[in-house]
């Protein structure tokens, strides 16, 4: 049985993650900046923070994830990035802690506690679209 690459670079990057690293998610009872919906998610913060204002993951330099488009966000985030249910296994709430260092998305902004909250809310309701 074959693997997709995109599925065999999460396995290696969460068995490297298991590996000591560890990284904040904040708790169940934090408070949302908004409602933690896919719709907002996409709106208030990825298509703010990743896709349009730096560029990095919007369709002409999407750097390997397009984050512009929402349907198209949503599906690669799930095929790579999120597990629904389980924001502390989820390679997205890594990278969007202020302990990813280098790794760190979006580059050079830690994003408020408040929106990393709503995002960990979405993954853990099930991050549905």
């Amino acid at each position: 049985m074959a693997f997709p690459a995109q599925a065999l670079i999460l396995l290696v990057t969460l068995a490297t993650l298991g590996c000591g690293e560890d990284f904040s998610v904040p708790d169940a009872d934090c408070t949302p900046l908004y409602a933690p919906t896919w719709s907002n998610v996409h709106t208030e913060t990825l298509a703010k923070s990743c896709a349009v204002s730096g560029g990095c993951h919007s369709a002409p330099g999407a750097l390997g994830l397009v984050l512009s488009n929402p349907t198209q966000a949503h599906a690669a985030l799930l095929e790579t990035l999120v597990s629904p249910g389980f924001p502390k296994n989820s390679e997205l709430m890594y990278r969007l802690s202020p302990e990813a260092g280098l790794d760190q998305m979006p580059p050079g902004k830690i994003l408020q506690a408040s929106e990393r909250c709503a995002i960990s809310l979405w993954i853990r309701q099930g991050a549905n679209p």
